[in-house]
């Protein structure tokens, strides 16, 4: 069922294929149009869960899903092959129906090294990076990540660990692979080079034997700053950003981010701040960059523009310099949403995804995640809750989305279908729609529509084909039930545009005159 509706915003026709198409193209060149509208719908697709699922595994509590969207890879750092808390990570094929699934473990897993606490996937699905940060191979919580090759069958595995590594320093509590697989930025917010918890990163070349390792730290780095927090890095390893949560730029815990030109040697830096910057917003606390490099998404989960930890996320085009900001927040937002705990940005940059799991819609931090089409302005916002929400599953925890924005990855680790937290994750995919279209406004005023196949003002065309034949009555029949149940939200104009029997409202009736026409 549909779930969602969202993301009205410009867009051209062009390369449509249709007349229409060609008409409306011709009528912006001309112009005598000032705007055409697109629609896009995610729908829920798929749920997963451990074929081995137990209490407390928190199966979900990190995910990644690969360029393509066709494997995904979840952690579940509260799994006890090993011992309590020693951790595993799942693989799915979601091309396959069901899904595939491979199971790693770490060869030395032992208890309480959170092993997938993070976990990043490569763009091609090849390769798999595995944070464990309570390692305590170089001291109790020195910390580690393994790097699996996934075209072997069983996987190899290879891991990482600080050349300088000490106690505390949590090193894997943030992981990133670059799309290609040859590049692994891995984060350690308790070191302490400069001061407790001033943190440091580590960039290791995986095409080198051993991988090749570069550490940097901000050049303000500060104790408590908590640098790498968050990583993430560019699908071609030459951008990293990292976040600094704890940095108190603009009051205790304000928070900031790091861009990081990796080409460079030693890498250069950007240091990135809200505009709005205040204590506690915890800006940083979840980082995410395109993978052209040029976009970066920053969450900043304790922000209180809508109440009390309500939360909020930054986008910066790094192409400016400064760096140009937009802010994000949920058109919904509430105390404690946390919105912005983790994010994701499609490698084009387009389409953001943010994580708010303290959401309530149904139940206490039931949770939400909200899409956000980056091409409009203001970005158009999508909600996506899911379809089997109960409280405390927190929905949103951890976010993932492809290449193109057309699949989002998203964890609810203390979901309950096998045992209490033991965890799961959806996936949502993008249906690109014809049926919504926001009405073309003319420049004299006058209202047309590309589906309004003889002018009337009603969207006769409801899938887009060119014809009117019964997939569009069945189109309609599923719309006016979701419509019924608040399932999607409407504008005026697409009320106008499906009232058939001109009573000023979108009914069941409208089927039964739309089947008469």
């Amino acid at each position: 069922m549909l779930k969602a509706l969202g993301i009205l915003g410009t867009a051209s026709v062009a390369g449509s294929g249709t007349a229409l198409g060609a008409q409306l193209d011709s009528l912006v060149a001309a112009g005598r149009l000032s705007e055409v509208r697109s629609t896009r719908l995610f729908t829920q697709v798929k749920k997963l869960t451990a074929s081995d699922g137990a209490a407390l595994d928190n199966f979900g509590v990190s995910v990644s899903v690969s360029a393509d969207g066709s494997m995904a890879l979840i952690g579940a750092h509260g799994s006890d092959d090993a011992g309590p808390g020693s951790g595993s990570a799942y693989v799915y094929d979601l091309s396959q129906d069901p899904p595939t699934e491979t199971k790693l473990t770490a060869s030395d897993a032992a208890s309480g090294v959170q092993f997938a606490f993070a976990v990043s996937m490569s763009g091609d699905g090849n390769t798999a990076l595995v944070g464990a940060s309570g390692d305590n191979d170089a001291g109790i919580q020195s910390g580690a990540a393994y790097v699996y090759d996934l075209r072997q069958d069983p996987p190899t595995e290879m891991k990482l660990t600080a050349s300088d590594a000490a106690s505390g320093d949590l090193f894997g509590y943030a992981v990133s692979l670059s799309g290609d697989g040859n590049t692994a930025l891995v984060g350690a917010h308790g070191s302490d080079d400069t001061d407790e918890y001033s943190g440091s990163a580590y960039v290791y070349d995986l095409c080198q034997d051993p991988p090749t390792e570069t550490k940097f730290t901000a050049s303000d780095a500060a104790g408590g700053a908590e640098f790498a927090f968050a990583v993430s890095v560019s699908t071609d390893g030459t951008t990293a950003l990292v976040g600094a949560r704890g940095d108190d730029h603009t009051g205790e815990y304000s928070g900031s981010a790091y861009v990081y030109d990796l080409s460079q040697d030693p890498p250069t830096e950007t240091k990135l701040t809200a505009s709005d910057a205040s204590a506690d917003d915890f800006f940083g606390s979840a980082v995410s960059v395109s993978g052209d490099g040029n976009t970066a998404l920053v969450g900043a989960s304790g922000d209180d523009d809508a109440g009390t930890e309500s939360g909020s996320a930054y986008v910066y085009d790094l192409c400016q310099d400064p760096p140009a900001e937009t802010k994000l927040t949920a058109g919904d937002a509430a105390d404690g949403d946390l919105f912005g705990h983790d994010v994701s940005v499609s490698s084009d940059g387009t389409t953001a995804l943010v994580g708010a799991w303290g959401n309530n819609d149904a139940g206490t931090e039931s949770g939400s995640a909200y899409v956000y089409d980056l091409c409009q302005d203001p970005p158009a916002e999508t909600k996506l809750t899911a379809s089997d929400a109960a409280a405390l599953d927190d929905f949103g925890i951890s976010v993932s989305v492809n290449a193109d924005g057309t699949t989002a990855l998203i964890g609810a680790y203390t979901d309950d279908d096998n045992g209490r937290h033991s965890g799961s994750a959806y996936v949502f995919e993008l249906e690109q729609l014809a049926v919504f279209p926001e009405p073309i406004v003319l420049k004299n005023g006058k209202v047309v529509d590309p589906q309004d196949l003889d002018g009337d003002g009603l969207y006769e065309d409801l899938d887009g084909d060119g014809d009117v034949d019964g997939h569009d009555v069945s189109r309609l029949t599923q719309l006016e039930a979701a419509h019924r149940k608040g399932e999607i939200q409407l504008t005026n104009a697409q009320v106008v545009a499906l009232d058939f029997d001109g009573d000023g409202e979108f009914t069941k009736k409208d089927i039964a005159a739309y089947r008469k026409r």
